[in-house]
């Protein structure tokens, strides 16, 4: 696995969330929260996910291919910089355009939300749910 590896998620263009997820050396945790989170958001079609991984060894490698076959709605990015493919994902060029999008609330027209690889999902859960809450307390954001 060279270069970057992408797979699409059907649901690209449609999506009002876009789930970030980094993960380095733990395809096991990620197939984990992966799942937990395909069974328990039950509006899971609202969002896209990215996982932005790195594998340092070819046993790691070889268990992300196996995640890339089992997970194909999910947009798998090797990692080379971390700070700049993660940058990059979010359409963000620079720190400071960062800092003015977040501060102007026009960061995209999608949520952005960030989810480590060994999270668990253990009860149901609705991404409109959470966008309504945030809409509710604007404050929240940013």
């Amino acid at each position: 696995m060279t270069g970057t590896m992408s797979v699409s998620s059907r649901h690209a263009g449609t999506s009002s969330f876009h789930v970030f997820i980094p993960s380095l050396d733990r395809a096991q945790q990620l197939d984990g929260t992966l799942r937990s989170m395909q069974r328990h958001c039950v509006d899971l079609g609202l969002a896209r996910i990215s996982v932005v991984f790195k594998a340092t060894s070819r046993e790691h490698r070889d268990a992300y291919a196996v995640l890339l076959r089992e997970h194909p709605d999910v947009r798998f990015i090797l990692e080379d910089d971390f700070a700049r493919t993660s940058r990059r994902i979010l359409g963000v060029t620079s720190g400071s355009r960062l800092q003015r999008l977040i501060k102007r609330r026009l960061f995209s027209e999608e949520l952005q939300t960030f989810v480590v690889d060994d999270t668990l999902f253990v009860r149901s859960f609705s991404l409109a749910s959470v966008s309504s809450a945030l809409a509710s307390y604007p404050r929240a954001l940013g």
